[in-house]
């Protein structure tokens, strides 16, 4: 996916380059074909940032398909372990509990809770660094979602 996006970046430049240098060769030729010339770099370069745009939603849905499978995997090892009726294994026992920086979301409920907040507001799951994102700006950012996407 990134080679394409670079070949794509590439070839902009290169359109961009390219019809400036062309525009202005032509412009001493004829003005009509100059412009027409013009006009059809102008639609390249257009078309090429819109695949461009596809491109990085197309990758905002790659990631959020793989954050909806991890949590949808979650939720099967939940149900299977209350299909045959085994109690999933409590979580280790720590010296201290750790406080989310930043708010987060449960990833048992789906409810998000205070900065600073160890356990859910909901249902009571203990807040974990690794399962549960946070705001902090210096935990590990998630990508932006589509705007297409609610």
């Amino acid at each position: 996916m990134r080679l394409i996006k670079v070949f794509l970046y590439i070839g902009l430049c290169i359109d961009i380059i390219g019809g400036s240098i062309l525009f202005l060769m032509l412009i001493a030729n004829s003005f009509l074909l100059a412009v027409t010339t013009a006009i059809g770099f102008i639609i390249n370069i257009a078309l090429t940032l819109a695949v461009l745009g596809l491109l990085n939603d197309f990758e905002d849905l790659q990631y959020s398909l793989r954050r909806l499978q991890e949590k949808v995997r979650l939720i099967e090892d939940e149900n299977r372990a209350v299909q045959n009726d085994i109690t999933p294994p409590p979580p280790p026992a720590s010296d201290h509990t750790e406080a989310a920086i930043g708010t987060w979301e449960c990833v048992k409920c789906g409810t998000v809770n205070k900065a600073g907040t160890s356990f859910c507001s909901n249902c009571r799951a203990e807040y974990s660094a690794v399962l549960n994102p946070t705001d902090n700006p210096l935990a590990k950012r998630k990508k932006k979602m589509s705007r297409w996407i609610k």
